[in-house]
C-alpha cells in the first residue's frame, strides 16, 4: 500500500511536467547572423531570443558566422544541433537566419534558385546555405526555417517524412526591409504577441502566422513573405504554443555531463563581462574599425578563454594528441588570453565606473589611448593563441588533416581554410582543376596600355579584374602549337591551388582562373579586384625610385606585413620561390579616413597614395607545394638572382626550401632599410659572386643598420639572410617556431611601438 501511495504521489505531482499542452515536449531555436553584420541585426536576433526563451519556454542556441571558414563552422554546427536537440521524439527545431542573401544568377542557370548568404552587401564572406540545408533532414524532429533576409525564397531542397515547413521573408528576386519596425522579423515578433495574448493556450500554426503577417494595417510588411511546406506527405501544420516545463517542487532534471569539450556559442548578450569590453573598446575605438569588428574579436576572445574551464586542457580535440611540448605552447598561449581578457575586463569596469561618476558630476571622461591599447593587445594575443593551435595542427606530422578539418578547436580558431589548403596541397588529387576562362568571358578595360605588359586590367561577369601575363614562347620552337606539356601542367596546378579560399593576411588577391592567349604565346593569371583597386598600381621596387623618402614606421608596417604573407604561405606548406620587389604590388588608395576599405592614417603614404599594411604578392610562376618536385631552372640575369639564396644562383644544384624564401624576405628588407634597390647596392656583374654578396649583406645589415633602422629591423634582417644556415636540420615544425620567435614576433614589436 505505502509503495502504491508513493507511485500515485509521483503521478500527481509529474503529470503538469510531463503533459506540456503542446504537442512537443522539447523545442530549440538555432539563432544565425554573421559575425560581419553590417545590418545590425544583433537587437532583432536578442528580441526573438527573449520571446522564444521568456514567453515560449523553448531553448535557444546561438551561431555566430565566422568570415573564416563559415560553411565549414555552419556545417559542423548544424550536424551537432541536430545529434543533440533533434533526434528525440515529439520535438521541434527551429533555424532562424538574419542577414544578406544574393540574388539569383541569371547568367548562371545552374545556380538559379540555389541560395546564397552573405555577411556583407557587397563583398565579404559567403556561404551555400542550399548545400547545407540538407544537413537537417537527419533529425527525428519536425523542422521549422525562417529566413530574414533578401530572396530568400529560393529554390530548396525537400522533403522530409516529419514536418518540415520555411517561413521565408520574401520571393525569389525580392529584398525585405532593414532591421527596424518594417523587418519581417519586427512584424513577425509583433503579430505573435498579438496572438499569445488571448490567453495561456493560445496557440497558431505556420501557416495561421504566414496569413495573419499582413494584419497590422499601420506597419505591414513590404514585401510578401512566402510559405513552403517541404514534408514528403500531407500533414498539418506545425503548431507552436508555449511550453509548460516548470518542474514541480522535489524533482529535478539530472545534468548530463558533457563527453567531450563544446566551446560557448552565445553572443555577447549572453555575457556581461565580455559586454563592457566590448563596449568599453567600441567606445574609444580608431574611426575606421567597426563596432561589429570589435565585438567579434571579443566573442571570439571569450570563446576561446573558455578552454581553461577544463580540467583536462584539450578533452576531445586533436590537440590533446599533440607532443607535450605543443600543448604546453598552446596552454601558454591560453593562459597569456586568459591574463589579458582579465586584465582588459577590469580596465573597462573601472572605466565604466570612472564614466558614471563622469556623468554625474557633468564632467568628461575618456581614455581613448588605454582602449586602442587594450584592443590592440587583445587582438595579437588572440592572433597568437590561433597561430600557435593551427601551426602545430598543420605542421605536425602525426596530425590527421581529415579529422583536423572537423575538429571543435580548430574551427573555432579559424583554421578551417588552412587545413583545406594543406590537405589540396599534399594530396592535388583532392581538387579539381579549375577551368580555362574563355577568351570572351573577359573584356580588358585598359586598352590605351601596351599589349606587352605584366599587367592588364579587365572584367569578367562585371566584376573588376587584374590580369598578370605568363609568355612561353621562350620555351618552345617555332614549329610547336603550344606550351610545354610540362609547364601547362604546372601552370594549370598553380591556378587551381591559388583559387583556394584563404585569409587576407596571406596578401595574395583571390584567383578566379586562368586564359590561355596562344596567338601572343602567353597563359594569364586572373585575379579579382575590389572596386577601389582598379584605379592603378605600383611594385614595390617602382616605389623606391617614386618616393625619395620613406618614414622608418612605414617601411617597419611593410615588413611586418610581408613576414605574415610568408608565414602564412609557409604554414600550410607552400612556398613562392620568386620573391622580389618586383613582384610585391600596392593599389592606389584614397586619402584615410573612417571608412573601413580606406588606410588607417598611420599606414597611408601619400607620396605613392599606398596602404603599405596592404602588399600583394604576384609572381606565382614557379610557385608549388614545398615537397613537391623542383625544376631547377637556370636563371643568370643578376637582377633576379639579387634576391636569391647563394645556393639557388645560376644552374641550381639544390631543390628550392622554405628557408631560400626567408632568405629573400631578408633582401627585401635589406631594400627597405635603405629604401633603395638590392641591385643598386649589389651592382650589376655578371660575374658576381653570391656567397661574397651574402656576406656584403650581412656586413652591411650588422655595421650600419642598427644606426639606420634600430637593433630590432637590424636583427631580423640578419636573421632571415642566415636562416638556411641556422636552421639546417630542423624539422618543418621546429623550423618554423624559429621563423615565428626571430622575425615575425620581432616585427611584430617593432610595430606596436611606433
Amino acid at each position: 500500500m505505502e509503495a502504491q501511495r508513493i507511485i500515485q504521489d509521483f503521478n500527481d505531482r509529474t503529470r503538469d511536467y510531463w503533459q506540456t499542452g503542446s504537442e512537443y515536449e522539447k523545442v530549440t531555436a538555432l539563432l544565425l547572423y554573421w559575425e560581419e553584420d553590417d545590418l545590425n541585426v544583433v537587437p532583432e536576433v536578442d528580441k526573438l531570443r527573449t520571446l522564444f526563451e521568456q514567453e515560449f519556454n523553448f531553448s535557444t542556441a546561438t551561431v555566430i558566422l565566422p568570415s573564416i571558414s563559415p560553411r565549414a563552422e555552419l556545417q559542423y554546427e548544424l550536424a551537432a544541433f541536430v545529434k543533440k536537440h533533434g533526434l528525440a521524439p515529439r520535438s521541434l527545431i527551429i533555424v532562424y537566419y538574419a542577414g544578406h542573401a544574393d540574388p539569383p544568377d541569371a547568367k548562371n542557370p545552374s545556380s538559379l534558385g540555389h541560395s546564397h548568404w552573405r555577411a556583407k552587401e557587397a563583398g565579404g564572406p559567403t556561404l551555400d546555405w542550399f548545400e547545407l540545408q540538407p544537413t537537417l533532414y537527419a533529425a527525428q524532429s519536425d523542422i521549422l526555417i525562417l529566413l530574414d533576409c533578401c530572396h530568400a525564397a529560393l529554390k530548396t531542397r525537400g522533403g522530409k517524412d516529419s514536418k518540415m515547413e520555411i517561413l521565408a521573408a520574401s520571393a525569389s528576386g525580392s529584398c525585405t526591409p532593414a532591421p527596424g519596425r518594417l523587418s519581417f522579423t519586427s512584424v513577425l515578433i509583433r503579430q505573435v504577441r498579438k496572438r499569445l495574448k488571448l490567453g495561456p493556450n493560445a496557440e497558431f500554426t505556420i501557416r495561421w502566422l504566414h496569413k495573419h503577417l499582413f494584419d497590422d494595417k499601420i506597419d505591414f510588411l513590404l514585401e510578401t513573405p512566402v510559405y513552403f511546406d517541404l514534408s514528403n506527405e500531407d500533414q498539418s501544420s506545425i503548431v507552436l504554443k508555449p511550453l509548460l516545463l516548470a518542474p514541480p517542487s522535489g524533482f529535478a532534471r539530472k545534468a548530463i555531463p558533457p563527453s567531450s569539450f563544446m566551446l560557448l556559442k552565445v553572443s555577447l548578450v549572453d555575457d556581461p563581462t565580455g559586454l563592457q569590453i566590448a563596449n568599453w573598446l567600441k567606445s574609444f575605438s580608431p574611426k575606421n574599425i567597426r563596432a561589429v569588428d570589435i565585438e567579434g574579436l571579443v566573442l571570439k576572445a571569450r570563446r576561446l578563454e573558455g578552454l581553461k574551464e577544463h580540467q583536462t586542457l584539450f578533452p576531445g580535440s586533436l590537440l590533446g594528441s599533440l607532443s607535450e611540448s605543443a600543448q604546453r605552447e598552446v596552454a601558454e598561449r591560453l593562459r597569456d588570453l586568459s591574463d589579458v581578457v582579465s586584465s582588459t575586463a577590469s580596465t573597462a569596469a573601472a572605466q565604466a565606473k570612472k564614466t558614471t561618476a563622469s556623468v554625474r558630476s557633468a564632467a568628461v571622461f575618456s581614455d581613448p589611448k588605454s582602449a586602442e591599447r587594450a584592443l590592440n593587445n587583445l587582438e595579437a594575443t588572440v592572433s597568437d593563441l590561433c597561430a600557435s593551435v593551427e601551426s602545430n595542427l598543420l605542421l605536425d606530422p602525426n596530425v590527421d588533416l581529415k579529422a583536423a578539418a572537423h575538429d571543435e578547436v580548430a574551427i573555432a580558431v579559424g583554421a578551417g581554410d588552412a587545413i583545406s589548403l594543406r590537405q589540396y596541397l599534399l594530396d592535388r588529387n583532392l581538387i579539381p582543376e579549375k577551368p580555362e576562362l574563355p577568351n570572351e568571358a573577359i573584356t580588358f578595360t585598359d586598352l590605351n596600355s601596351e599589349d606587352s605588359v605584366r599587367f592588364r586590367y579587365a572584367e569578367v561577369a562585371g566584376t573588376p579584374v587584374i590580369v598578370e601575363s605568363f609568355e612561353y614562347g621562350f620555351m618552345v620552337s617555332s614549329d610547336d602549337e603550344g606550351p610545354p606539356p610540362g609547364t601547362a601542367k604546372q601552370f594549370k596546378t598553380m591556378v587551381t591551388q591559388l583559387s583556394q579560399p584563404k585569409r587576407t593576411s596571406f596578401h595574395i588577391l583571390p584567383c578566379v582562373g586562368y586564359i590561355h592567349e596562344s596567338s601572343a604565346q602567353r597563359f594569364g593569371l586572373v585575379f579579382e579586384l575590389s572596386p577601389g583597386q582598379a584605379t592603378g598600381h605600383k611594385t614595390l621596387f617602382d616605389s623606391f625610385s617614386a618616393a625619395k623618402r620613406v618614414p622608418l614606421g612605414h617601411r617597419i608596417q611593410l615588413s611586418y606585413a610581408l613576414a605574415v604573407a610568408i608565414e602564412n604561405l609557409h604554414r600550410v606548406g607552400w612556398v613562392h620561390k620568386e620573391l622580389r620587389s618586383q613582384n610585391i604590388v600596392f593599389f592606389a588608395h584614397e586619402e584615410p579616413g573612417q571608412d573601413q576599405t580606406k588606410p588607417r592614417a598611420e599606414a597611408y603614404l601619400p607620396e605613392l597614395a599606398i596602404d603599405v599594411g596592404k602588399p600583394y604578392l604576384f609572381g606565382f610562376e614557379y610557385s608549388r607545394p614545398d615537397d613537391a618536385e623542383t625544376a631547377l631552372m637556370p636563371d643568370f640575369s643578376t637582377e633576379t638572382n639579387v634576391y636569391r639564396h647563394p645556393e639557388r644562383w645560376g644552374k641550381p644544384g639544390v631543390r628550392f626550401t622554405k628557408p631560400h624564401d626567408i632568405y629573400a624576405l631578408g633582401v627585401i628588407l635589406f631594400e627597405l632599410a635603405r629604401w633603395q634597390t638590392a641591385i643598386s647596392f649589389a651592382g650589376s656583374h655578371s660575374r658576381m659572386d653570391p656567397w661574397k654578396l651574402k656576406e656584403k649583406f650581412l656586413a652591411e645589415a650588422k655595421k650600419n643598420f642598427p644606426h639606420r633602422v634600430g637593433q630590432v629591423f637590424s636583427d631580423v634582417i640578419v636573421a632571415c639572410l642566415s636562416f638556411e644556415e641556422s636552421t639546417r636540420g630542423f624539422n618543418e615544425l621546429d623550423m618554423h617556431k624559429v621563423f615565428q620567435t626571430d622575425v615575425l614576433e620581432r616585427l611584430h614589436k617593432a610595430v606596436g611601438n611606433i
